[in-house]
């Protein structure tokens, strides 16, 4: 927390947003006081080219106000005077005009025997001791040349008292300049001077004026036909994006750059989209009721592109110039005043001219995290919030009331549903609720049409649907760091000569510190959105699933694609799951083992259970559901005989039990010739349930891993597990189970009938590991022609082939491959080939 006095920092000013702009200046990031904005750009040698006509932008009237005429420091007809205007311009048909009461001054060295005619709202027998000048800016961008003149000439604003001050007449060029090279070329070449610099004579002086209109704009004084005129070129978007007004510290203009239709503007800006637009603008000052002639005017508006030859000009279109102010950005600054409950919002600050870009916004407490979503740059950058309190009321040092104010900062990331990737909605001045009835597509092509352009920090869209105070926001704000407030800097302009480097680097280290912070936050981020797409995978899974049951799964492996969590009221804890049935998708309920084996899954690792209840693994399947069979139980209902191999990704390997491929290659293999592994009865399913060996292709080659007796009809059958599936061995393997030993292989060798059983059964040879090869005719052996690394090999035997020694490969899932080329044979060993 920081605490100071009001006056300490503002002094006595009584502006409400004056505490929010001391704070902006102290604590923006965002700065572009020393930006190049054609560091993307081109020198084309094509010059600047006209894209719009001469038009009057602007002219200023004045009228002298009486003292008496006045109160608290205002014209109290000032509603008056604006309503006559209005009715002038209507009589000359400028209706689209916009008229402002910009200002009222004292009015010094008048005499008041030549005022009285011009004085409005006479009041005879009352002595004036002092005369004030209220001035009025009338907006003409859109009209005619022809017809303002017209009105400026007529003497209309003579007779009723509005005596005009200047006017400005402005015309638009393609291309833009860079000023420090202009004013070089300028004051060696074309007979300027440089503002305070006496030992220069020239007719034209160039305004050292940086810290009013920034360094984007080239201002010098002439005089032209007995005028004082001030001409200038300025970079309009530059202007647009930084600035509301001459006159304002506070704003932008970036919705109304892009909103721009059927305007002089918007004309300009269609016609210079890849090259830049640059104003020409002349001002001439009237010091009596004379205007310049037309020619004076058009000569002298047009002397201001000529003194900027070709070679200087830039071809540097709206898109790089909106890149190059958003690559500017190190963050989101919103400063609140809680008292008020007032926000500014800072998209940029130009340090050298004072002028902040940014919004306004009232009743903040009822909008913040609408603006937060909505205004704000894009989510990858943080967002600072300075609130300020107004704590207790004290006396300054001039014993004259005062208030201490609370400072404190946080820094913020933004984010919703796991994604950090936000718009930032295009609003007007006086509405952070702007939208327009255009179509989306077209308000699309309108922002790319304006140059701004998609952009890691600030993605802008115009909106088409309103909002209001109540309008419902899913947004998350995570804390990152508390801000250090420092208000050193009484947030005067600065001189880029003096501060660029202590600028750079202090924006390095914020950024350093930024990318700190945001790191583990964003890897956070993305995992949880990876999770979130996996959920969604599982629930588009689960809605094209089959419903279906665990006992319709004949014995054999499934992939299991996803489980589900379920603390069943009747039946108690299940999982409903999905698996891949001879492709198909079916979802059932997990029994009691199943369940089981999911639950030691998700206890012995808590990080793959989700909020939303399922088992998340992010690359593939959950694992492989073995069934084994199913059988009868005492209740008559059937129980299905399963177990549940996790995939490595949920935690287990599935291949855990067989040896590593650094295994099969560099240890060698002991055989184990001890019988066979007998499994209890009891732990077996069902003889009808077990598989047949006639579902085995003749000529395979299997290693059978346990057997086991059932009675079946009185008699005592043999029944073997290949692969973790039981099989029924049938009357040829039961006359041959003396020789099953641990490692055994048994070949298919051919299908006979049983016409006792009336079915199929398989003639079988048995062989101890290490001498399958013998079962083997070499030209029958599957050709392994592409070896790809992908095939895992658990043996590999030499055998003698017309005089040639070849090679045949045991795979792990039974199959005999042979290579195509000997010299492949030299080198092949165990383990994946």
């Amino acid at each position: 927390m920081f605490v100071a006095n009001r006056t300490d920092t503002v002094g006595r000013s009584n502006s409400s947003t004056a505490l929010l702009e001391f704070v902006a200046r102290n604590h923006a990031l965002n700065k572009t006081g020393s930006l190049d904005y054609n560091r993307l750009g081109v020198k084309d040698g094509k010059g600047l080219v006209s894209v719009t006509p001469k038009f009057v932008d602007n002219f200023i009237v004045q009228v002298i106000v009486p003292d008496y005429n006045m109160k608290n420091g205002r014209f109290i007809h000032v509603g008056s005077v604006n309503k006559g205007i209005r009715e002038l311009l209507d009589m000359f048909d400028l209706e689209k005009c916009v008229v402002k009461a910009i200002g009222c001054s004292k009015q010094d060295n008048c005499n008041a025997v030549d005022l009285d005619a011009k004085i409005l709202f006479p009041k005879a027998g009352i002595n004036v001791e002092q005369y004030y000048s209220q001035e009025y800016k009338i907006a003409t961008p859109n009209i005619e040349y022809s017809c303002v003149m017209e009105l400026l000439r007529s003497g209309q604003l003579q007779e009723r008292g509005l005596i005009l001050k200047d006017f400005d007449v402005t015309m638009d060029f393609a291309g833009t300049f860079d000023k420090d090279e202009v004013i070089e070329y300028l004051v060696k070449n074309c007979y300027f001077r440089m503002q305070g610099k006496d030992n220069q004579l020239a007719p034209r002086t160039i305004l050292d004026n940086d810290q009013f209109v920034g360094r984007n704009c080239l201002t010098y004084m002439e005089e032209v036909g007995g005028f004082c005129t001030r001409q200038k070129l300025y970079n309009k978007m530059v202007q647009m994006l930084e600035s509301q007004s001459v006159r304002s510290s506070v704003g932008c203009h970036w919705r109304d750059w892009v909103m721009q239709q059927e305007t002089l503007l918007a004309s300009a800006r269609d016609m210079s989209t890849d090259r830049g637009l640059t104003r020409a603008e002349v001002t001439f000052y009237i010091p009596s009721n004379e205007i310049p002639a037309d020619e004076t005017i058009e000569e002298t508006l047009m002397g201001i592109v000529k003194f900027v030859p070709n070679t200087l000009v830039y071809s540097t279109p709206f898109s790089k110039t909106w890149e190059v102010y958003c690559d500017t950005f190190l963050h989101s600054l919103i400063c609140v005043d809680r008292k008020l409950q007032h926000a500014l919002l800072v998209y940029s600050y130009n340090e050298v001219t004072g002028k902040i870009s940014g919004q306004i916004i009232e009743q903040f407490e009822e909008r913040w995290k609408w603006i937060t979503k909505n205004l704000t740059l894009n989510g990858n950058l943080p967002i600072d919030v300075i609130e300020m309190v107004h704590s207790t009321v004290t006396l300054n040092a001039d014993k004259k009331k005062d208030f201490v104010l609370e400072f404190t900062g946080s820094r913020f990331f933004k984010s919703q549903n796991n994604y950090n990737e936000f718009q930032t909605r295009l609003v007007s001045r006086k509405g952070c609720f702007s939208w327009s009835n255009e179509s989306e597509e077209k308000l699309n092509g309108m922002i790319q049409k304006a140059g701004l352009t998609p952009h890691r920090n600030c993605i802008p869209y115009a909106a088409n649907k309103g909002a209001n105070n109540k309008t419902k926001v899913d947004i998350n704000l995570e804390k990152v760091e508390q801000l250090r407030i420092c208000l050193d800097n009484p947030g005067k302009k600065v001189s880029i000569e003096n501060n660029c480097e202590d600028l750079k680097d202090r924006l390095f280290d914020e950024a350093l510190k930024i990318e700190d912070a945001r790191k583990p936050l964003f890897a956070t981020l993305e995992s949880n959105r990876k999770r979130d797409d996996r959920i969604k995978h599982y629930i588009a899974e689960k809605k094209q699933a089959i419903q279906s049951h665990m006992r319709s799964l004949e014995p054999g492996i499934y992939q299991l694609l996803s489980a589900k969590y379920f603390e069943h009221t009747e039946y108690g804890p299940r999982f409903q799951i999905v698996v891949e049935d001879g492709g198909k998708l079916k979802c059932m309920w997990s029994n009691w083992a199943l369940t089981n084996d999911l639950k030691k899954l998700k206890d012995a690792d808590p990080s793959i259970f989700d909020g939303s209840g399922y088992l998340i693994c992010l690359s593939g399947a959950l694992g492989d559901l073995v069934v084994k069979g199913r059988a009868m139980n005492k209740n008559g209902y059937y129980t299905v005989y399963c177990d549940f191999i996790p995939s490595q990704a949920a935690g287990t390997s599935v291949e855990s039990t067989l040896p590593s491929v650094e295994e099969l290659q560099t240890q060698p293999i002991t055989l184990d010739l001890s019988p066979a592994l007998v499994v209890p009865r009891e732990e077996l399913i069902p003889y009808k349930e077990c598989q047949y060996l006639t579902n085995f292709a003749v000529g395979s080659v299997n290693r059978i891993d346990k057997i086991g007796w059932l009675e079946h009809y009185g008699k005592n059958r043999l029944v073997v597990s290949i692969g973790g599936i039981w099989y029924q061995a049938g009357s040829d393997l039961e006359s041959k189970h003396d020789s099953i030993s641990k490692n055994v292989f048994v070949k298919i060798e051919k299908f006979k009938r049983n016409t006792a059983l009336r079915r199929k059964e398989a003639i079988v040879t048995l062989v101890p590991y290490g001498q399958w090869h013998l079962l083997i005719d070499y030209k029958n052996a599957v050709l392994y022609s592409r070896p790809d690394g992908g095939t895992k090999v658990i043996d590999v035997r030499e055998v003698d082939v017309k005089g040639q020694k070849r090679k045949l490969l045991l795979t792990y899932d039974g199959r005999v491959l042979k290579l195509k080329k000997s010299e492949l044979e030299s080198t092949v060993k165990p383990g994946y080939v």
